[in-house]
């Protein structure tokens, strides 16, 4: 404390240089700003370098990969000569970006018949010459290898399934332009583009950085426009609006520049970073005027309020963003760069913005009009109505803090009892609002084709063997067949299909070749015939098989799992030796977000026990900082109840406002109980040093409250869910700490469980002993 307040002695005594030395790093830091690059690979921003991608990336260069954007519209007149030389001109055009990779529509689809022996294989699009569009209709519904993929099982619309290049440092950003080029093929082509439905994982990606960017360009505005209002509908003055707006810009500022001299290149994660760093600045800078004013209303000269307010209250705020800082920190335990950075850069911003709080607040304080004394704003409806809650809260807890205790003890049961039955799963799709273009597009694909979630299944065959002996392809058939049967996967496409096929057509029965060579022929026998499409499911050696799966269930865990269990149950299928292989975008998706559950599970059980021990160092008593924790976790288990009582099943990112929250959340415990302990340092009677804990630290704790709920609350605004619930969730959590400090602290001070010690009130007493011999 004495640290403290020698530093705002500092602070005071050159305040030009002060804030010239802050104009001079304003600047640095903006410099710093303009070498930003706004880039967000989605391999860097999910996968790093991780050996599976590594692994994924490999297969999908020889084969193809399932990053994919289904495009599915209907337009009667592909199935007409003119309709099709349509559909191939775009299909032409499409190949021809440099972008895509590969495009599979009705242009490459073809029908394997034979006559005489001699196999057929004939472009669909041309027996549009020759046959009837619904008699065309009806034999691709009717051929396995179609049906679902290129054309709808229940109408005449027909899909693209459009591959990307590979290109791991390809930003998000960059997406939405492909996509418009893509569109305007589309529309060149005669086919109206809003009539178009777009899914895939790539279109919802894009959909979730067009939702950043209206989180920055929308929402950021509206918070900092809604705290303004709310400030000065607190105060009733201009003045703390100035100082909490100026303060926050600045330590956006100068996070954002320290962001970019670590990291140029900034990523759709950074654009909740200005609408956090400006609500937590509000809060502290809130603290302190709050602090300021009571020591001016109670007759403090104006520099010496500066310094008592600035000193008691900025230990509480130290702390406080300790806190806070570990709450954000902890993201580092997730094994995925960005949000590796994403933390360390929240962490520095709540760093910083307490820095200039406990600079050029004290600064700006003294250029204030000054405050009369014995003036509590009773005439301001917001103040009567901070005072009457107050007291509400001061007579229930202190009253009956029995009852009070046994309530929260039911709350905290009933939750905990919902938090037991919370599942946990991710879908990109469904982030989006039910009413998304992107999401009813899924909806509509998925109803007419088949689920847009892919999953790839290779099977490699050991060094020296291949996949064409009979009894190994027989295998590969048996797990072809199986996963087809699996009630969540709507279709599954391999060679068994196109041998099967051709087997039926050159032999007149079902079945599979009984031979290597025969398999091996029918192979040779495709490729001559003009077959399209081999490469994609089997390599040249014929020892890397590939198997693309659709599943209904557009879960990225639920994915991630089945394709493992995929795995054990194929390599029984098939024999020793042999590997059976799931991957895919989506499939590693799935398996990050598990293993980014465990780093969350860790970085949250790291978040409660580093704050414990702060609440301890804080407090000066063991027992009382770790009792503490008691209304610091009620945020938390009221989360968990919540989600896990009325939600089917919660998004994995939810565990992310767990961890903001219970950084954020304890900072007005934090405040109550140092003002708690310094009060009981002042009387020995127990009611007295709440009553005047709530009259110093009471009204602050509301507004700052009251400041973090609605400038997180434009949040709620947002189409995209990881974004929504900052507006949604979050401000629940704080409401339910609100709840806690007024109701359930002060009833557990009154039953003594929360009680100071004899050390920690000496401590605190000798710290205001000059003080109290002044007074």
């Amino acid at each position: 404390m004495n640290y403290l307040g020698a530093y705002l002695e500092w602070v005071l005594a050159h305040r030009l240089w002060v804030v010239l030395l802050t104009v001079a790093i304003t600047g640095v830091a903006t410099y710093s700003l303009s070498n930003a690059i706004f880039a967000s690979s989605v391999i860097k921003l999910f996968f790093g370098d991780s050996p599976k991608y590594v692994a994924y990336r490999e297969l999908a260069d020889e084969f193809a990969g399932n990053d994919v954007m289904v495009f599915a519209f209907e337009d009667p007149d592909v199935f007409t000569p003119a309709g099709a030389e349509r559909l191939e001109g775009i299909v032409d055009e499409l190949r021809a970006l440099d972008f895509i990779k590969r495009v599979d529509s009705l242009a490459s689809a073809s029908r394997v018949t034979a006559e005489d022996d001699e196999l057929i294989i004939e472009r669909y699009l041309d027996r549009t010459q020759h046959v009837a569009p619904d008699a065309l209709v009806d034999e691709l519904r009717a051929d396995p290898i179609t049906a679902g993929w290129v054309i709808s099982k229940k109408s005449k619309a027909t899909a693209m399934l459009v591959e990307l290049s590979p290109d791991p440092d390809r930003p998000i950003e960059r997406i939405p332009k492909m996509l418009e080029e893509v569109m305007s093929i589309f529309a060149a082509g005669g086919i109206e583009p809003a009539s178009i439905h777009r899914a895939g994982i790539v279109v919802e990606s894009t959909e979730a950085t067009e939702q950043a960017r209206f989180t920055l360009a929308r929402l950021f505005p509206m918070t900092v426009v809604l705290l303004a209002l709310v400030v000065f509908a607190l105060f009733l003055r201009v003045w703390p609006v100035i100082i909490t707006g100026g303060v926050a810009f600045v330590s956006i500022i100068w996070t954002f520049g320290l962001a970019v001299a670590i990291d140029p290149e900034v990523n759709l994660l950074m654009a909740m970073v200005p609408g956090m760093i400006t609500v937590i600045a509000f809060s502290d800078i809130i603290h302190l005027y709050s602090g300021f004013v009571r020591k001016c209303q109670f007759g403090v000269e104006k520099r010496q309020a500066v310094l008592e307010s600035g000193t008691e209250v900025g230990v509480a705020c130290l702390f406080t963003s300790v806190t806070t800082f570990v709450g954000f920190a902890s993201l580092v335990f997730i094994p995925t760069p960005v949000i590796r950075h994403l933390g360390v850069v929240l962490g520095a911003g709540v760093g910083i913005a307490l820095l200039l709080a406990l600079t050029l607040v004290p600064v700006m304080l003294t250029w204030v009009p000054g405050i009369d004394a014995g003036t509590r704003g009773e005439s301001s409806f917001a103040g009567r109505w901070l005072d009457a809650a107050l007291a509400l809260s001061q007579r229930v807890s202190m009253g009956w803090p029995k009852a009070t205790v046994a309530v929260f003890a039911v709350v905290i049961v009933v939750c905990g009892y919902g938090a037991s039955q919370l599942t946990i799963e991710s879908s990109f799709a469904k982030r989006l609002d039910p009413d998304n273009p992107i999401r009813q597009s899924q909806r509509y694909i998925a109803e007419h084709f088949a689920g847009a979630n892919f999953l790839d299944v290779y099977v490699l065959a050991p060094e020296g063997r291949g996949l064409l002996d009979p009894e190994t392809f027989r295998g590969i058939a048996e797990l072809h067949d199986t996963v087809e049967a699996l009630p969540e996967v709507d279709d599954a496409l391999s060679l068994v299909e196109t041998i099967r096929l051709m087997h039926e057509a050159l032999t007149g029965s079902k079945g599979l070749p009984e031979t290597r060579e025969q398999l091996a022929q029918y192979l040779l026998l495709f490729e001559i015939s003009g077959g399209e499409g081999l490469s994609q499911l089997i390599n040249e050696e014929r020892s890397r098989l590939r198997m693309s799966v659709r599943l209904d269930d557009d879960g990225l865990r639920h994915l991630a799992a089945f394709g493992d269990r995929l795995k054990v149950q194929g390599e029984s299928m098939i024999g020793d030796g042999f590997v059976v292989k799931p991957t895919g975008i989506t499939y590693l998706l799935g398996d990050w977000i598990t293993f980014t559950l465990d780093g969350q599970r860790r970085g949250l059980l790291f978040a409660v026990l580093s704050t414990a021990l702060m609440m301890v160092i804080c407090l000066r008593s063991l027992r009382v900082g770790l009792l503490s924790m008691i209304p610091n976790l009620l945020p938390l288990i009221v989360l968990g109840g919540y989600v896990g009582g009325v939600w089917d099943q919660a998004d994995s990112d939810t565990i992310l406002v767990a961890v903001f929250a219970i950084g954020i959340a304890v900072d007005d415990t934090i405040h109550f109980l140092t003002r708690l302990r310094i009060e009981s340092a002042r009387t020995d009677d127990v009611d007295q040093a709440v009553a005047d804990t709530f009259s110093f630290t009471g009204r602050a704790i509301i507004q700052t409250t009251v400041i973090l709920c609605i400038g997180f609350s434009p949040f709620a605004a947002s189409d995209y869910f990881s974004t929504r619930i900052i507006g949604t969730l979050l401000p629940m959590c704080l409401f339910v700490a609100l709840v806690a400090d007024l109701l359930l602290v002060p009833a557990l001070v009154k039953l003594g469980v929360l009680r100071f010690g004899p050390t920690s009130v000496d401590s605190a007493r000798a710290a205001i002993a000059p003080k109290l011999d002044d007074a």
